[in-house]
């Protein structure tokens, strides 16, 4: 399931069945695919946003799907795909907005002396470990710390428009921190609207510490207006499509 895990290994010539190796217990708590976070798809995995298709632990309301659901995910969204470009009509190309485009992208690149990506990504980190519920809190948090976490990415947001970055390479980090930040403000607009402990390790509120299936037996989902950058949050009622008593297995 963790390939990643079997190149990393055989890079630093390390035999796990002869040497012991030093570990720390956790999960996923930010990337949150395990835990049902993605953007809102249909059967065919197709989204809200027209036009994409979501696969694996972007693909939300499924959770431990792993590299296996994540393979089987993507061929369901292939075949939709096929299907959907099946009726796609190509409109004329907006040479204006392919320079905007370019020149957006290739920004980091011509900027000397700002802040480089590697830098905001420790202090993402570092902060969401604090206030967000991290490794060093235990996954621990409360609506005080996440109102300072809301305080803190909105800092890092504005000094994106600073990022800089000297080669390509760079230039790939620096757009993947702007969506990380983007990711972590939604994630804490999440984790504050919901107010119960649904899942320990994942959501543990201090100050809300029981489950509550009156009030949040329920999908909590969000939009971000792209002109504001508002992120509005609300609730998608839960249909159980299984019979019998969803706590048992």
């Amino acid at each position: 399931m963790y390939p990643q895990m079997t190149l990393w290994l055989a890079a630093n010539r390390i035999d796990p069945s002869k040497q012991p190796i030093e570990i720390a217990g956790t999960e996923p708590y930010i990337v949150g695919g395990h835990c049902q976070a993605g953007y809102w798809i249909d059967d065919g995995r197709k989204t809200t946003l027209e036009g994409l298709f979501a696969a694996g632990d972007v693909a939300g309301g499924v959770p431990y799907k792993f590299v296996s659901g994540c393979w089987a995910e993507g061929v369901i969204a292939a075949r939709t795909v096929v299907e959907y470009v099946k009726n796609v009509e190509l409109g004329e190309v907006d040479d204006e907005h392919v320079e905007k485009e370019i020149d957006r992208v290739y920004m980091p690149m011509r900027k000397s002396g700002g802040v480089r990506p590697n830098k905001l990504e420790q202090e993402l980190q570092d902060m969401m470990d604090k206030y967000a519920g991290g490794i060093p809190e235990y996954y621990e948090m409360d609506e005080a710390r996440l109102k300072i976490a809301q305080k803190e990415l909105q800092k890092l947001a504005e000094r994106t428009k600073d990022i800089s970055a000297e080669n390509t390479h760079e230039l790939m980090l620096a757009h993947d921190m702007i969506d990380k930040i983007e990711v972590a403000q939604v994630l804490v607009e999440h984790l504050l609207f919901r107010k119960e402990t649904r899942w320990p390790a994942y959501q543990t509120r201090l100050d809300y510490p029981k489950m509550d299936d009156e009030n949040w037996l329920c999908f909590v989902n969000s939009r971000r207006d792209p002109k504001t950058r508002k992120i509005d949050v609300f609730k998608v009622p839960y249909k159980q499509m299984v019979p019998g008593d969803r706590y048992k297995g």
